[in-house]
């Protein structure tokens, strides 16, 4: 399905272009450092659980995260996602104490020992409240908002490098509207129509909410006003309408709700990508990329035939 995981790229031949080739690369950099940071996350979650447990659990019971087996008495998680936020606090409470309010007296002491001393003698006001941070945004607890924040690193290097790639095929450097680009780059190929199965306008739909939101997390850093969600609503219903027409036969209209729900994206809010979000940006992309491949080649192929039909018939 177009909403669901699947990072996977094919890779490329002698014959593909160096832009495949460059974002074949770019691709699973990205891909696998994103893996490898949620691997990190969850495993020290998953190895510290049982201490969690044993020093929360009368919290964890009374919040019903956890239950007993009536039978076993086996433990059962039974909210993992606030298991693993309320972990994600009390490292974030370790880090503000140890690291971020020490580090003044840390210096001084590094000073102090090279017979130095800070010129101001005054100490700055470290205000860093997790429980207001969170309500800053809407995500439901800390676990979604780092993987929120994760989803927007890995779109906003996913646009660069497919705007890169675009920049290439057309040998356009500098400024250019990103929004023009991918419909530039599909008059350059006759057959990728075919090659695609859709339309130019059905992927340009798509293209564009995904530009207007790209502009919103590298000049609004994810922060809603009424300005963006109406830049966002018609664009919104377009993009569920070309996701609708390419995939009618395997989307889940619970999918297209998915997108942007309303109660998700609110004034004065930040507003972090979410799964559904970034999949149907990446899996529609990864397609786009790659029937971008087959028709250079297939170009390169029909080239070549001509060249041999010309000198086979002189």
């Amino acid at each position: 399905m177009i909403s669901a995981y699947t990072p996977i790229l094919k890779k490329s031949t002698s014959k593909s272009p160096d832009w495949y080739k460059h974002f074949h690369s770019v691709f699973y950099m990205s891909q696998l450092t994103n893996q490898i940071l949620l691997s990190y996350l969850e495993s020290k979650i998953e190895d510290e659980k049982e201490d969690m447990i044993e020093v929360l659990g009368g919290e964890l019971l009374a919040k019903k995260i956890i239950r007993k087996d009536s039978e076993t008495g086996e433990i059962i998680v039974s909210k993992a996602e606030t298991l693993k936020s309320i972990h994600i606090e009390d490292t974030i409470d370790q880090i503000v104490k140890n690291v971020f309010e020490n580090r003044e007296q840390m210096m001084e002491v590094c000073l102090f020992s090279m017979g130095l001393e800070k010129e101001d003698g005054s100490k700055k006001d470290i205000d860093i409240d997790r429980d207001m941070l969170l309500k800053s945004t809407t995500s439901k607890n800390w676990f979604d908002l780092i993987k929120g924040l994760l989803n927007v690193w890995e779109f906003i290097f996913l646009y660069g490098a497919i705007e890169s790639a675009f920049k290439e095929i057309l040998s356009k450097q500098g400024q250019v509207r990103e929004e023009d680009l991918l419909g530039s780059v599909f008059e350059k190929f006759d057959d990728l129509p075919d090659n695609l199965g859709f339309e130019k306008s059905e992927i340009e739909k798509i293209w564009f909410f995904y530009t207007e939101l790209r502009n919103i997390y590298v000049h609004n850093h994810g922060f809603i006003n009424n300005r963006i969600k109406s830049n966002l609503g018609g664009k919104l219903d377009d993009l569920k309408n070309a996701i609708y027409s390419i995939h009618k036969e395997t989307i889940l209209i619970a999918d297209l709700e998915d997108i942007l729900k309303k109660n998700l994206v609110k004034n004065s809010k930040f507003y972090f990508m979410r799964d559904t979000e970034l999949n149907i940006f990446r899996n529609s992309m990864i397609h786009f990329i790659e029937s971008l491949e087959v028709s250079h080649v297939d170009g390169l192929t029909n080239q070549s035939t001509q060249v041999k039909e010309i000198f086979g018939s002189v």
